[in-house]
């Protein structure tokens, strides 16, 4: 139903994500399933790179040798922390003992590509504490990280808690300390910041997370899932029954936007300003004549406060610069109407 998006006939697919959610519940067959349909609709000739998301208590030797045997070659598992009180606190049913065997499974089977997802800012956690996890990661060997601070969202188990005064969250000061420090300890182990949550060693970039962040176009399939196809935006409904139900009656379950000039600038802004590659200045250049002198006269405070560098004709965020990252890019949106 949605092989046209792209408005190509039959589009070159270079790489697959299987995400949001628990899709390391799919058996081997399952999946292969799933590849053979995409591959009746588009081009897999060309095919990079396949991610399954993963939970650390479905991966065991038995069903790790046979993801090898599917086209699957990178594996982001949610792990969260190495500590067992924290994964206590994060209702996280594996252990820190899980975690770590299901590394080392995976690297049995042959699985050289691996991510790992790490939340620091945790309710007690301290440099001690986030270090210990740092080390892990050394000794796993990983190639790629994921690290995200704790958010509290309303109307979530953490929010009630610290509401009620059950919980204490981490101060702001401790958060950017841990931040820093991951920054740091990446840096020694030879690790590329090439996005504000995303580390990886030489090679090992995400080329699919590193194909959204230059813009490129994607299909998303699935309850909430989002679309790009340089012109619109769409997403699908939330919920599991009535998407279902919408494909039955032949209906995609999607609402869209077309985007506007300034959509496109403003989400340029927002994804490359926090990668390694930056903001270029023919890319502003090609929104329109009065896109350049808005950028620059809005970035220009943050060059002079030494939170952005000018390297020729790019910009980028300085080591100081990433921690206000979001509050530095709002700043250079254009909000006017067009």
């Amino acid at each position: 139903m949605r092989k046209a998006y792209f408005n190509e006939m039959n589009p070159t697919i270079n790489t697959i994500y299987f995400g949001g959610g628990t899709p390391s519940i799919l058996s081997a067959n399952e999946i292969n399933y799933l590849l053979d349909e995409i591959g009746k609709h588009f081009d897999l000739t060309n095919l990079q790179e396949v991610t399954l998301e993963c939970n650390p208590d479905d991966l065991s030797p038995a069903k790790l040798r046979s993801l090898r045997a599917t086209a699957i070659n990178r594996l982001s598992i949610g792990i969260q922390s190495f500590s067992d009180d924290d994964l206590r606190l994060l209702n996280r049913v594996h252990t820190a003992e899980e975690s770590i065997s299901c590394v080392q499974y995976a690297q049995d089977a042959g699985f050289e590509n691996l991510n790992i997802d790490l939340i620091y800012g945790l309710p007690g956690m301290d440099i001690k504490s986030w270090q210990k996890n740092l080390d892990q990661v050394d000794k796993l060997q990983v190639s790629h990280l994921s690290c995200y601070a704790l958010t509290i969202e309303k109307r979530t188990a953490f929010h009630h808690f610290i509401q009620s005064g059950k919980m204490i969250p981490s101060r702001n000061e401790h958060v950017i300390q841990q931040f820093e420090q991951l920054i740091t300890w990446a840096d020694s182990k030879e690790f590329v910041h090439y996005e504000i949550s995303n580390f990886a060693q030489k090679g090992a970039l995400a080329l699919h997370n590193t194909n959204y962040w230059k813009g490129a176009q994607y299909l998303g399939i699935g309850p909430s899932a989002h679309s790009y196809n340089g012109m619109e935006r769409s997403w699908n409904i939330a919920n599991n029954a009535k998407y279902i139900q919408s494909l039955k009656d032949g209906i995609l379950p999607l609402e869209r936007e077309v985007l506007k000039k300034n959509d496109h600038f403003n989400e340029y802004i927002l994804t490359r300003l926090r990668t390694m590659w930056g903001v270029e200045r023919k890319q502003i250049i090609a929104f329109g004549q009065e896109y350049l002198p808005h950028f620059i006269r809005l970035i220009e405070p943050y060059i002079t406060s030494g939170h952005v560098l000018q390297n020729s004709d790019k910009w980028h965020l300085t080591k100081k610069g990433k921690f206000i990252a979001d509050r530095i890019t709002s700043d250079v949106f254009m909000d006017i109407e067009e």
